[in-house]
């Protein structure tokens, strides 16, 4: 009786986690978007670029961030999504030649993206500036997520 007793619990405690998990990550149906800046220096002339679509990201001071949201459940095709920044005079000198101040600088957040897909393609990224034009990219998915 202790057995069935513990083993309908277990069952109940799984049940609830799945409920809770679907009503925590189920209505997201969406990408959400994070840039902070933490170069040291003012991050201008940057955008989003996704699909058809571009996102404009406003001058962006040391320590700021900026968020923004994704929807592609209307979209066709295929895409990625990518952060592209030029005018950054104000950014302390890069040590990487690659790309001097001035130079459009893209950074790959999500490289393959499926447009019309409800919710395979959720959760959150976040791009962190960080000083001498490095980067960090962090991306959180939910489960069944395939961002």
């Amino acid at each position: 009786m202790r057995l069935i007793r513990m083993s309908l619990w277990i069952v109940l405690a799984g049940f609830l986690a799945i409920v809770l998990y679907q009503w925590v990550f189920g209505f997201q149906n969406h990408i959400e978007l994070t840039i902070q800046n933490k170069s040291g220096g003012v991050v201008e002339g940057a955008e989003l670029r996704f699909f058809d679509g571009v996102i404009s990201v406003p001058k962006l001071e040391p320590g700021t961030s900026f968020q923004a949201v994704i929807d592609i459940r209307d979209k066709t095709g295929e895409s990625s999504i990518s952060f592209h920044y030029a005018g950054e005079s104000q950014l302390p000198p890069s040590g990487d030649s690659s790309t001097p101040a001035g130079e459009d600088k893209g950074i790959t957040l999500a490289g393959y993206i499926e447009g019309g897909q409800n919710k395979l393609y959720r959760g959150k990224i976040k791009l962190s500036l960080l000083p001498d034009r490095q980067s960090e990219v962090s991306v959180k998915k939910p489960l069944l997520s395939i961002l």
